[in-house]
């Protein structure tokens, strides 16, 4: 039996069972992730579209369109358009007050940033609210 130059062992394999330099230990790799149906209708309705409005070309993605037809549907009278809608307003309320709390969040953060700059004794307006306006002129240097 041969002398070996190392030790055996855990994290180090026999040089012969070794992968070769240049080659891969998983030559095919991992496979390539599938999208499932949520992820695909999502890319589905997010594709854009050309829609004819008014006689003018307008370009929206497929999922505004969708909502422009069925809410026009439910104004002409088909009962099975407004019955979508009206099935669909829970998840809308649901939608515009997680937004709204998000606002208020928001602006929650804003006020502490604020009272904190007054805090320091920075007078300048903060870089998240875009109404406020950034006049180099009137900055003071501390």
């Amino acid at each position: 039996m041969a002398k070996r130059d190392y030790e055996v062992g855990f994290g180090k394999p026999p040089i012969a069972t070794r992968f070769e330099k240049g080659k891969s230990g998983n030559p095919s790799g991992r496979p390539r992730g599938r999208r499932n149906l949520a992820a695909t209708l999502l890319a589905v309705l997010n594709e854009p579209v050309i829609v004819t409005e008014q006689g003018r070309r307008k370009r929206m993605t497929k999922l505004e369109a969708t909502f422009k037809q069925l809410v026009n549907r439910s104004v002409g009278g088909d009962l099975a358009a407004t019955r979508v809608l009206v099935q669909l307003f829970p998840t809308i309320e649901k939608l515009l007050e997680d937004s709204a709390a998000g606002a208020l969040e928001r602006d929650a953060d804003h006020n502490v940033l604020a009272h904190l700059a007054a805090r320091l004794g920075l007078d300048r307006p903060s870089i998240h609210n875009p109404e406020d306006s950034h006049d180099p002129s009137t900055t003071t240097a501390p």
